[in-house]
């Protein structure tokens, strides 16, 4: 591994950036609808970026990721994701849609994939 991922890779404050990434998520979902700002991308693509990053750190905030670790992840992040959306019931101004479920889960998948791909390259 290079020497910033050596340093990066497993490091404490990247676990805890994951948490801040989950944390950061719960919070937007479920914030009232008049609270939003949004930004000039579509709401799906702002779901997609969103789990793809959260699960990029994940997967990266580990020493070691086994491939079932890895599908955990990343079922966990689509569980996730389907509470956030059916969560959005109970807040005002939101309405859950499955778009944001299907958008997030396939940014989770990608997300694991790109991290998956940073550990692989750096190690040859």
């Amino acid at each position: 591994m290079t020497t910033f991922l050596t340093n990066v890779v497993g490091s404490r404050w990247l676990r805890a950036f994951g948490v801040f990434c989950v944390v950061l998520i719960v919070l937007l979902s479920l914030i009232p609808g008049s609270w939003q700002a949004r930004t000039p991308l579509p709401g799906p693509v702002e779901h997609f970026i969103a789990y793809a990053g959260t699960a990029a750190v994940a997967v990266l905030a580990f020493r070691r990721v086994h491939w079932r670790t890895w599908l955990l992840l990343v079922v966990a992040l689509a569980a996730f994701s389907a509470l956030m959306e059916e969560l959005q019931h109970f807040s005002p101004g939101r309405d859950p849609q499955v778009i944001g479920f299907v958008a997030s889960s396939l940014g989770a998948l990608a997300g694991a994939v790109f991290g998956w791909l940073v550990r692989s390259t750096a190690r040859t």
